[in-house]
């Protein structure tokens, strides 16, 4: 008797030793899942920030120029209202910009926030323009900055485990993209929270 309850009890140990090895197992599969769906979320993430950020400052500084030239041409009548008209575009395409950046693509919230707030141009509230006294944009005097994001896991339990960086460089209205770089996240540090805000007036 004292055998066979041995023996009931041995098999009991052993199946609740597979149950938490196979629970184990699925716990693992799961974890890997999501982390190879966030990185692939990140990098396209990332790519397509970049590609918005090189559109954007294409294109203020085609409307800087035109803005540069007729502000030059004021006195041909005419050219005053293209100068207006010219300042307000660009205003409103700075707005355009904003909201494509804040509201569409892959990205989550947290990884769209870097780019807003390491634009290379001078604003108010990162909303108005600020501007030189022919209209142009001004440039922020800090000509080369970094832009760094953590993947989003989009889940409590599991926090992000690694960062891109993206070292850009903004001179003669050109921007350039010098390195990018794949960091593993330790542990969140302070300096890591500020990187987001690197980009100073």
């Amino acid at each position: 008797m004292n055998q066979k309850g041995s023996t009931t009890l041995l098999c009991m140990m052993l199946m609740s030793g597979i149950t938490l090895l196979c629970f184990y197992s699925l716990l693992v599969a799961r974890s890997q899942y999501i982390s190879n769906q966030s990185r692939a979320q990140t990098y396209l993430c990332f790519k397509d920030q970049l590609n918005k950020l090189d559109s954007y400052t294409s294109m203020m500084s085609k409307l800087n120029l035109a803005i540069s030239v007729s502000f030059k041409l004021q006195a041909i009548p005419k050219f005053k209202a293209i100068h207006q008209g010219l300042l307000i575009s660009q205003q409103v395409y700075h707005f355009s910009f904003l909201h494509k950046t804040m509201k569409k693509g892959p990205c989550h919230f947290t990884q769209r926030l870097p780019f807003i707030y390491n634009l290379p141009y001078r604003t108010k509230a990162k909303l108005m323009l600020v501007r030189n006294i022919d209209g142009t944009t001004k440039v922020k005097k800090k000509k080369e900055w970094k832009v760094t994001i953590s993947n989003y896991t989009g889940q409590k339990l599991i926090k992000p485990s690694f960062m891109l960086e993206a070292s850009l460089s903004f001179t003669k209205e050109r921007l350039s993209l010098l390195e990018t770089k794949e960091t593993a996240i330790v542990e969140w540090s302070i300096s890591q929270v500020f990187s987001y805000l690197e980009l100073s007036p």
